[in-house]
């Protein structure tokens, strides 16, 4: 969640301040502005025109949540290989809700059926999806019959 900050005048505005209700209304000066209780306020970081609220994290200038977020997972410009992740579960990339596939050229990640050896595997042969016919088998990625 992120709390865009629409300061008047140019004025520097901290989202703690709330604006003064006595202050005339065509009038707009740092002293027109009053401190309220922090806890009221939910913005914590600045993160360029916003401020990121609890649980996020600025990434270039965006709020996002590194606990879930694939392109920033566990930490800004940590993106999840899509081979071998479909999601970040807390902060770390995940398959189908387990841990990502291993490096291996032929594991991928195919959902909903997790990680695949894309090298043996009957319905994921060569690339997730690509199933065999009845009477083959995935040899080295190709579906074979002799």
């Amino acid at each position: 969640m992120a709390v865009e900050i629409d300061a008047p005048f140019d004025v520097p505005v901290d989202p703690g301040l709330e604006p003064d209700a006595d202050a005339p209304a065509d009038t707009v000066t740092e002293d027109a502005w009053d401190v309220t209780d922090a806890a009221d306020v939910d913005a914590e970081e600045p993160c360029g025109d916003v401020y990121c609220g609890p649980g996020e994290t600025c990434c270039s200038s965006i709020c996002v949540d590194t606990d879930t977020d694939i392109m920033n997972c566990g930490s800004c410009s940590s993106v999840c290989n899509t081979d071998k992740a479909n999601e970040c579960l807390a902060g770390a990339c995940s398959c189908d809700g387990r841990s990502a596939c291993s490096s291996s050229s032929w594991m991928k990640c195919c959902t909903p059926d997790g990680c695949r050896n894309t090298n043996s595997d009957d319905e994921h042969c060569g690339a997730c999806y690509n199933e065999c016919w009845f009477d083959e088998w995935c040899d080295f990625g190709w579906c074979d019959s002799a």
